[in-house]
């Protein structure tokens, strides 16, 4: 293409006619842009980390570190070592490929162990081994849970005894780490129970001990017959309860205010006592014959066989009209309620507003008066300038983080146009210096200007070197003659007149 040869010859004669200090200053502008270009394409580039693992122990956090190095993914520590961040658009690619091969499985062996076979192990050792590959599997199952961070398991596996009165029953004990900010549940810790249970022959859950790792036995709520047993779970009932009855009033007053409107707060009582009981009721005019039974005898008597006597007996049996009946009261039902209900207003309620909401509360609550239950509506603002300032403080940091991110674009592309505006006129000047020459040449005194003439006077005298030198090479040659003439000649007045160049 010839444009483009072109372009590039006229660039390298451009930059062959400069000095020394005109082609240094070139070169580190042209390094310069091109320093700034592609930072801004390796800025533009850069992938945006997220995370990988987190909550990971030492080893764990090593062995993952070790596969994303020999993959040659790039990848950042947070959280003081324990978090691992890698390319967002890499993520769940490479937890499908560190599970699969096998990289983050706890710090704990499971059935792996015994796929290396050793030829002359002991029974002790594969009983051992055994025993350890069951801990580490039912440990990793249990650190699959959302709530559960880390997990360990110690099982007690006795020996099989001849005689089955002799035999021992094994029991587990489990230690669990809960990731901030959750809790298991009592539902959950019995989960973790059966699970157990279930995965050791001859194991009951409630042999199966659970605590967290400040030392505290959550399996111990599971036992109703404790004391500690009992009262948790008598307040989780109450707790469902109160969940259940503030969300059938909640719902309903943020549809008839507004949302977070209005704040409902219910209180119950519940009556844990287990009793049942049996009556029978008798109705003395209700008879009813159940059973008749006649016996008939006859007896000779006496002087006079051929007569005998005869007598017959009847035996009725009643039965009196009887009910029975057996009521039998669950425990756990609601004893007493009592209910607050606060509104979002600046104005006090008129009292026919207050009747109307304590209608509408007592009908969703199902209020007895009989029992005792109490309902209470009050009206006050709310304090929101926390919500508020939080509001405007994400506006401000979400506008902020537009602007920076516009100003930042910005700014790049200004300082590259700059420096392209720089380096053009630095390379206009340079291509306009032929003409300036010329230009204040013509402007020289008569004396120098005849100088000049005697100069290209003599040059013309030879011959030989205009037939082999091209016009515009001898005007050029001559012409850079006599500016170094003029230079060591005059200094002065040379420096006068590069400073009017650099100025203009």
């Amino acid at each position: 293409m010839p444009f483009p040869k072109d372009m590039i010859g006229q660039v390298g004669g451009i930059f062959g006619r400069l000095s020394p200090k005109q082609r240094l200053t070139v070169g580190l502008a042209f390094f310069g842009v091109l320093a700034a270009v592609v930072g801004m394409v390796l800025w533009a580039g850069r992938p945006e980390f997220s995370l990988l693992y987190g909550d990971l122990d030492p080893e764990s956090a090593g062995e993952v570190i070790e596969a994303l190095k020999e993959a040659g993914v790039p990848y950042k520590l947070a959280r003081g070592g324990s978090a691992v961040l890698v390319p967002k658009d890499k993520v769940y690619e490479l937890r499908v490929e560190l599970a699969g091969k096998g990289v983050l499985k706890g710090g704990v062996v499971g059935y792996e162990l015994f796929d290396r076979r050793n030829f002359g192990t002991s029974e002790f050792v594969q009983k051992v081994n055994y025993k350890r590959a069951l801990e580490g599997e039912l440990a990793r199952t249990i650190q699959g849970m959302a709530e559960i961070s880390y997990a360990r398991v110690h099982l007690a596996l006795p020996e099989e005894r001849l005689f089955k009165e002799d035999q021992e029953e094994p029991s587990a004990s489990i230690m669990v780490a809960v990731k901030p900010g959750a809790r298991l549940s009592p539902r959950q810790v019995m989960g973790i129970q059966n699970l157990v249970a279930g995965s050791v022959e001859g194991l009951k859950p409630e042999r199966v001990t659970i605590l967290d790792i400040y030392g505290n036995v959550l399996s111990e709520q599971l036992d109703r017959t404790s004391p500690t047993g009992m009262a948790a779970s008598q307040m989780e009932l109450r707790q469902q309860v109160e969940a259940y009855l503030v969300k059938k009033v909640q719902t309903m007053l943020d549809r008839v205010l507004g949302k977070n409107n209005a704040v409902v707060r219910v209180s119950a009582e519940l009556d844990f006592q287990h009793i049942e009981r049996n009556r029978e009721y008798y109705d003395p005019e209700g008879t009813v014959v159940i059973s008749q039974e006649t016996e008939e005898s006859e007896t000779p008597l006496e002087g006079n066989a051929s007569v005998s006597g005869r007598t017959e007996h009847t035996i009725v049996n009643y039965e009196v009209s009887k009910t029975v009946e057996r009521i039998v009261r669950s425990a756990g039902s609601i004893k007493r309620l009592s209910a607050a209900v606060l509104v979002n207003s600046k104005k006090e309620l008129s009292q026919a507003e207050v009747a109307r909401l304590t209608a509408l509360v007592g009908r969703a609550l199902g209020v007895d008066p009989g029992r005792g239950d109490q309902i209470e509506v009050y009206s006050m603002p709310f304090e929101t300038s926390e919500i508020e300032a939080a509001r405007a403080e994400m506006k401000r940091a979400a506008k902020w983080a537009l602007w920076m991110g516009i100003a930042r674009k910005v700014g790049m592309g200004l300082i590259v146009v700059l420096v392209l505006l720089w380096l053009r006129s630095k390379l206009r000047k340079v291509t306009q210096l032929p003409m300036l020459i010329e230009e204040r040449r013509a402007q020289l005194p008569e004396t120098e200007a005849q100088k000049a003439q005697e100069i290209e006077g003599e040059k013309v005298e030879i011959p030989a070197l205009e037939e082999k030198v091209s016009p515009e090479a001898l005007k050029e040659a001559k012409l850079q003659e006599f500016i170094a003439d003029f230079v060591q000649k005059e200094p002065d007045k040379a420096v006068r007149l590069l400073r009017a160049w650099l100025v203009r």
